[in-house]
C-alpha cells in the first residue's frame, strides 16, 4: 500500500517544483525573438510582438496568456484563414481589433458580436498609432497574427521587425 498522506511542507514544495518547471519552459517560449516579445510600454501599455504566431492555436495560446485587457493586432489575413475558431477567446479578453491590410467583411462578420472597434490600417505605422488611441494604461497592445505570412512580408522575422519600427515610431 502506497501512502499517499503529505504533510503540508512536502505539498508546498512539490508545488513550488512544479511551477518553478511551468515558468521554466514559458521563459524558453518567451525568449525566442518575435514570440510573446515585450517590445515596449508606451504610456503604460504594454506592447507585444508575436509575429512568430502564424497559426490559430499560436495565436490562442497567447491570447490566452494575456492578463489585461487586449488590443489585437493582425497584419494581412490570408482571405482563405477562418479566424471564427477565436471567437471565445476573443470575446473573454479581446476589446479591439486592428488589421493591416485591405477592408475583410469576413473578419468583421467573424468578430462583431465580440469586440466594439475592428479597424483596417493601411501601414504598421498607423495600425500602432490607432492602437495607442485605443488602449488605456494597463492594456496590453498583441500583434499575433494568426496567419502565415503574406507577399507583403519576407517571413515573420520581417513583419516583426517592421513591427517593431512601428513601435520605434511612436517612442521617437
Amino acid at each position: 500500500m502506497i501512502n499517499t498522506k503529505f504533510d503540508k511542507e512536502t505539498i508546498q514544495d512539490l508545488t513550488d517544483r512544479l511551477l518553478d518547471a511551468r515558468n521554466s519552459n514559458l521563459k524558453m517560449v518567451l525568449d525566442i525573438e518575435h514570440r510573446l516579445e515585450h517590445t515596449a510600454t508606451i504610456q503604460g501599455v504594454e506592447i507585444i510582438n508575436d509575429s512568430k504566431s502564424t497559426s490559430m492555436t499560436a495565436t490562442h495560446y497567447s491570447l490566452n496568456c494575456m492578463q489585461s485587457p487586449v488590443i489585437w493586432l493582425l497584419s494581412c489575413v490570408a482571405a482563405e484563414s477562418d479566424l471564427s475558431a477565436l471567437r471565445d477567446i476573443v470575446e473573454e479578453k479581446v476589446s479591439a481589433i486592428l488589421y493591416l491590410g485591405q477592408e475583410d467583411s469576413s473578419l468583421v462578420e467573424d468578430f462583431i458580436q465580440q469586440v466594439d472597434v475592428i479597424q483596417c490600417c493601411d501601414t504598421m505605422v498607423e495600425l500602432m498609432d490607432e492602437a495607442l488611441k485605443l488602449a488605456d494604461a494597463g492594456d496590453t497592445i498583441l500583434f499575433s497574427p494568426a496567419t502565415a505570412v503574406s507577399e507583403q512580408f519576407e517571413s515573420y522575422r520581417h513583419r516583426g521587425e517592421e513591427f517593431k519600427r512601428a513601435v520605434q515610431t511612436m517612442i521617437d
